[in-house]
């Protein structure tokens, strides 16, 4: 006698919304390492031309994008666990998991101003901050990836 197993997760294409997030998520973070990129490499009064003429700091936009990203990850964290009745316990553990790598991304930022891109960094468990910015970095694609191919 054959036993089916119900499969916890489901797989399929994004609903309009959550594809929006998702694309919103990739051009932030995209934004994110263009901006860390520009004052770790340039200084913090870095100036970064938006639109005709109006500059800001590239510490000052990278903090706007922090917000920004922070709202639109909250929203598809909220939506894919309000939404979806079949697996909400693995997307606890991934919106959680995923919320460490904006947290890694934000401690990699602000030890990548006060120390060397690969000095080892005592309190954050002696990795270097590059590999801090960049675990965050690969935590935040897993999350992503993951609400984008489950339904």
């Amino acid at each position: 006698m054959k036993r089916k197993y119900k499969r916890k997760v489901k797989f399929g294409w994004p609903d309009y919304i959550e594809s929006l997030l998702i694309g919103g998520i990739f051009l932030l973070l995209f934004l994110f390492d263009v901006l860390q990129n520009k004052f770790l490499d340039l200084g913090l009064d870095y100036k970064v031309n938006v639109f005709s003429g109006l500059q800001f700091t590239a510490l000052n936009g990278f903090w706007i994008v922090v917000l920004i990203y922070h709202f639109v990850l909250m929203g598809l964290i909220l939506r894919s666990v309000w939404d979806r009745g079949t697996h909400k316990y693995y997307d606890y553990i991934v919106g959680a998991i995923t919320i460490v790598g904006l947290f890694l991304i934000i401690a990699g930022a602000i030890a990548g101003i006060y120390f060397d891109a690969h000095q080892a960094i005592p309190w954050l468990f002696n990795m270097a901050q590059i590999n801090i910015y960049h675990l965050g970095i690969s935590l935040q694609v897993f999350g992503a990836l993951y609400f984008l191919i489950t339904k």
